[in-house]
């Protein structure tokens, strides 16, 4: 469950990211294994986030934090995205006619775009 309309709360860990403005006195506001975006990055919670009373919690997530997020950065928690490309080595593949069947499957590697 999610709510609130929450944004980075002063200082932030690599590990970790407080916020504030979410729902109060929500146990397991946001579930291990939940995805926030902050920015244009993508993180994964490690651990369930309860909020207290004031709508403040400390998330922790994979993968840390490369830059810190100003106070106030906006964390969406449905919804998230992020930039991503195929690795370099890779290339898409081609529909194999193997008389009457294709290869219909294949396997897409993908790492995040930075910068």
């Amino acid at each position: 469950m999610t709510g609130g309309q929450p944004v980075t709360d002063g200082e932030n860990q690599g590990g970790v990211v407080n916020i504030k403005e979410a729902t109060p006195d929500i146990p397991g506001w946001l579930k291990t294994g939940d995805l926030i975006q902050i920015g244009n990055h993508m993180h994964l919670l490690t651990r369930d986030a309860d909020t207290d009373s004031s709508g403040k919690a400390s998330l922790r997530v994979t993968p840390y934090l490369r830059q810190m997020p100003r106070a106030g950065t906006t964390v969406i928690t449905a919804g998230c995205a992020c930039l991503m490309q195929l690795e370099a080595s890779q290339n898409l593949p081609r529909r194999v006619d193997t008389g009457r069947r294709y290869l219909a499957s294949m396997t897409l590697n993908f790492v995040e775009k930075i910068g």
